[in-house]
């Protein structure tokens, strides 16, 4: 296997990533990425609404329905009027986007993160507006431009229907996905409620097999994984009784069962632990109470880039995916720390050029092993 063709290998950054404060705009995030030379971006619906709602001052508010994300509340609302002119703003402001990123020869990787839409029951209001949503993102993506729609597992315990649910569930968006030339990036969620790993994620995209469906695996996703051993609840970082095997015989199988070709990005980023741990006078204990999974509040808070003080397997975790010869997509920085929420507006430009730095150690590193 070439080792060139891992340093050919484009570059991507999140741009939830790049800031969480409104103070970190859009326009500054895709600069941040450009001017640290990365190839492409992701662009997050927080970001686009955000800037939607600058460039149109008298834009209504959005309904209390959706969530950070832009995802709808569980209660299967009626369309609010306010949605209308909310989804105007967004398709014109998705061109301007397009724009923006085309002057800096910027590829746009996807729009993200789709969450809440597959598994839920039959007929039911909430199973009818998934599948409307589902339809915006998509026509919202094909308006930015982007190469993909991102998809995250559910993670509403409701959403039970089963597995052959998800899987008409996930064809029908990949045929939508196909008829407008877009790709669907199916994620696996560590805190998802029923598809958490990526063996679940692949036995869908499997039972799909379409060619616009594939997988968005994820170094935190899969190394954070309560099924291989890591937990941001307890003092060492790792649940009680946890053996390693558990996990290298995960990583064996997805590099034997997984061709490259499924994988159509990687999503890099490690896990801090959490000391104290989280519900044992954290400062994220408060974020727990509110009803987040406790990997969801880990996610959000305590992921850095690799190198930056966290435990996880990435080293590991992004050798197994380039051994599935993996070359075609994107090595995308998805990354979350508490500080990014502050006003510094030194934050996009700072963590885009350590995340180029940080690629560049990652990637000596992998050789450096692969060489071993």
């Amino acid at each position: 296997m070439p080792h060139r063709a891992m340093y050919e290998m484009p570059t991507c950054f999140a741009s939830p990533s790049l800031g969480m404060h409104p103070a970190h705009t859009l326009p500054l995030k895709i600069k941040a990425a450009a001017d640290a030379g990365f190839a492409a971006i992701e662009i997050g619906m927080d970001d686009l609404i955000a800037y939607a709602h600058a460039l149109n001052p008298d834009l209504p508010d959005p309904h209390p329905k959706y969530r950070a994300t832009g995802a709808p509340a569980l209660e299967p609302d009626p369309r609010d009027p306010a949605d209308e002119p909310l989804w105007a703003a967004l398709m014109t402001t998705a061109s301007a986007v397009h724009e923006l990123c085309a002057n800096l020869e910027l590829h746009i990787l996807c729009l993200q993160p789709l969450s809440q839409y597959e598994g839920w029951p039959e007929p039911n209001d909430r199973h009818a507006w998934a599948w409307e949503r589902a339809l915006r993102w998509l026509d919202l993506a094909k308006e930015l431009g982007a190469e993909m729609l991102q998809v995250g597992s559910n993670n509403e315990l409701n959403a039970s229907a089963g597995v052959e649910a998800c899987v008409q569930d996930m064809k029908r968006i990949a045929l939508a996905a196909g008829e407008r030339e877009l790709k669907i990036a199916y994620e696996p969620w560590c805190w998802g409620a029923y598809t958490n790993t990526w063996e679940a994620c692949w036995e869908i995209v499997q039972k799909v097999d379409h060619p616009a469906l594939g997988l968005c695996l994820d170094t935190f996703q899969i190394g954070g994984n309560p099924v291989y051993g890591a937990s941001p609840t307890t003092a060492t970082g790792w649940i009680n009784g946890y053996h390693p095997t558990v996990f290298t015989l995960s990583l064996r199988k997805l590099t034997q069962s997984v061709p490259g070709s499924k994988i159509f990005y990687l999503q890099i980023s490690d896990g801090a632990k959490l000391e104290p741990p989280l519900g044992r006078g954290n400062a994220l204990d408060d974020r727990w109470k509110t009803g987040w999974e406790s990997r969801q509040v880990w996610s959000g808070a305590r992921r850095p880039l690799p190198f930056h003080g966290g435990y996880l397997p990435v080293l590991e975790i992004t050798e197994a995916v380039l051994a599935t010869g993996f070359r075609a997509g994107y090595l995308s920085y998805e990354i979350f720390e508490k500080e990014q929420e502050d006003e510094d507006p030194g934050i996009p430009e700072r963590y885009a050029k350590e995340g180029m730095k940080t690629h560049e150690r990652l990637m000596a590193s992998v050789t450096r092993k692969w060489r071993r």
